[in-house]
């Protein structure tokens, strides 16, 4: 059947070529119209060895037999079904046929091609012989050529989608076979294209440069590309598409590159043959150099930013450290508050009021410290977020973690342990002053009872005195 189906493709083809034959195919059938009584019969022929069923009609629209046919009823046509051809797989017998669909986008990722002897794989179509049962898993491409390729036209002519145009990388499309060609001519147009700057509106490419240069794509591209040139192409498409991160950077400089290439003439399959390669490899250079540029800034950045996170931590530890030196002034003025009021036994209302007074303004003091530190932490942490969002979007997130996220969250961490325990050692505080404020002492009884008896001595020349006595 092989055999058959191949002899029956290229037929069609001939009688294509020669306006013999009008074809139209879908995934189910294959239509061949404005046959001649002799053509017709010997289409009939050719899918009868095929051993697919058909119907044939004459120029009334009428169904005949095969021994109806003769030139009195042409032009005939004849409705081929493709038997056998799974529902997951598109069918292609003739090369025009493939033409066709390959000018719409793919509604499934494997065809078989009568004519084609050799697969190959794009990033969204596997393109096999008839019968071919590989597996293909696709491999969509990253960007669109419409968000760099200008074109003015009314009904754009950059191609949506490099997928089936797109070989996977190692992959070679068969050049010497007519099947892969047709597909060949489409892809090259469509790759030349998809590496310009702008479509102008009769068609011609412009590449910017400098200097600026103007080139047509022929309709048989393969015709004046060498494989080599070809692959060449590929690898350069390759290169800018299948990176979403910088593909816009990737493609202006190989436009650029493209626009000094010198070639003849206009022909832009010259001067892909003769420019893709090495423009390939000056735009791969040009980007090193850029990112070489770029690894100098963005190390400078990352310096910048190691330097302002130990300053955050600096400045935080400062301020644990200060509002343990504030606790311990205000403990050591308390318990000295404290301690005299325990030992001085004076209940006037003015001197506890000072006390308690002095005791709450050593707390507020205290909890000023921890506002301030609080309030430094709340700035700290909404200026990360604009560091984040603003400058530091190209580090990984494990890596922003490392150097910002993490040492930061240390040094917050141990202020606010230290908050803690200074806030609990100035409200213990405060509760101590008020007891001893509130808290009434008693009184020194030798302080405040009768007088003492004062007994005069006696001495040499003074006489003593003895108390009266009565009966």
């Amino acid at each position: 059947m092989e055999h058959s189906l191949k002899s029956l493709a290229q037929t069609l083809d001939d009688w294509a070529a020669q306006k013999r034959a009008f074809i139209t195919e879908t995934d189910e059938l294959l239509a061949v119209g404005g046959l001649s009584a002799s053509d017709a019969k010997s289409l009939a022929k050719s899918s009868v060895d095929v051993a697919w069923k058909f119907v044939i009609e004459d120029a009334t629209e009428a169904a005949v037999g095969l021994s109806d046919i003769t030139s009195d009823f042409s032009p005939f046509k004849i409705t081929i079904t493709k038997d056998g051809v799974p529902n997951e797989v598109s069918s292609v017998v003739t090369n025009v046929a493939l033409a066709d669909w390959l000018s719409r986008p793919p509604e499934r990722t494997v065809v078989w091609v009568a004519r084609l002897e050799t697969a190959f794989e794009t990033h969204d179509v596997r393109y096999a012989p008839w019968g071919d049962a590989t597996e293909f898993t696709p491999k969509p491409v990253a960007c669109s050529p419409r968000k760099f390729v200008r074109d003015s036209s009314t009904v754009s002519r950059v191609p949506d989608s490099l997928g089936r145009w797109l070989l996977k990388d190692g992959a070679r499309a068969p050049w010497d076979e007519g099947a892969a060609r047709v597909w060949i001519n489409l892809s090259a147009a469509s790759l030349f294209i998809s590496m310009a700057n702008e479509i102008e509106p009769d068609g011609a490419l412009m590449f910017r440069g400098p200097p600026v240069s103007r080139y047509t794509v022929s309709r048989d591209s393969a015709a004046t590309i060498s494989s080599n040139g070809f692959e060449a192409v590929q690898a350069a498409a390759r290169w800018i598409y299948e990176s979403e991160r910088d593909a816009e950077t990737r493609h202006g400089l190989l436009a650029a590159e493209l626009a000094r290439t010198s070639v003849p003439n206009n022909n832009a399959s010259l001067l892909f043959e003769r420019g893709a390669s090495p423009s390939l490899e000056g735009a791969k250079i040009a980007l090193q150099l850029g990112l070489h540029k770029l690894s100098l800034d963005s190390l400078k950045a990352m310096a910048d930013l190691r330097k302002a996170v130990t300053d955050e931590t600096t400045k935080l530890s400062d301020a644990t450290r200060q509002l343990a030196t504030a606790v311990a002034g205000a403990l050591f003025a308390g318990v000295g508050v404290i301690a005299a009021r325990l030992t001085v036994s004076v209940n006037s209302p003015v001197i506890l009021t000072a006390i308690l007074i002095l005791g709450i303004v050593l707390c507020a003091y205290v909890g000023s410290v921890i506002i301030s530190g609080y309030q430094f932490v709340r700035i700290q942490r909404e200026l990360r977020v604009q560091w984040r969002e603003r400058l530091y979007r190209f580090l990984p997130e494990a890596e922003y973690s490392m150097m910002v996220t993490k040492p930061a969250a240390e040094a917050e961490a141990g202020f606010n342990v230290a908050a803690q325990i200074s806030g609990v050692l100035a409200v213990l505080l405060l509760a101590a002053v008020i007891a001893v404020s509130f808290i009434p002492l008693p009184s020194n009884q030798s302080g405040s009872g009768a007088p003492a008896t004062e007994k005069v001595g006696q001495g040499p020349g003074n006489k003593a005195s003895s108390p009266v006595r009565t009966k």
